[in-house]
């Protein structure tokens, strides 16, 4: 995905228009912290990666997160970024941040345990 957020704040500056708006609607960074056993039998979460960026990382996916698509490539390198390395690439770029909103739902299951609502977002359980 990206690898520097400044070039990628640096971008969405030049292509604005004066007075436009940027919406980043995105997992939030720690929920790539989960595996498969982020629920542990006594109601605690568990976070099995490093939070934030620490190099590319190499991931082999034999079908899109899209879908159930067979993809023909199955590697790709991703980067982590933490809240604020999103955040800063933006400003550092000149824009301004005028809200932040966090919400627990996701919109896939970043977890096994994860279960999904009747507005088709993802909780883990109560």
């Amino acid at each position: 995905w990206l690898s520097d957020l400044q070039i990628w704040g640096e971008t969405i500056s030049f292509f604005l228009r004066k007075g436009g708006r940027v919406i980043v609607i995105d997992s939030h960074p720690m929920s790539v912290g989960l595996d498969d056993t982020a629920l542990m039998d006594d109601g605690r979460i568990c976070i099995a990666f490093k939070y934030g960026n620490h190099g590319a990382e190499l991931e082999e996916n034999e079908y899109s997160y899209c879908g159930d698509r067979k993809m023909e490539n199955t590697k790709s390198y991703q980067w982590s970024h933490s809240m604020a390395d999103i955040l800063m690439g933006l400003i550092k770029a000149g824009l301004r941040l005028d809200a932040l909103y966090e919400d627990p739902e996701g919109f896939y299951p970043s977890a096994s345990c994860m279960e999904k609502g009747r507005d088709g977002l993802y909780r883990l359980p109560e």
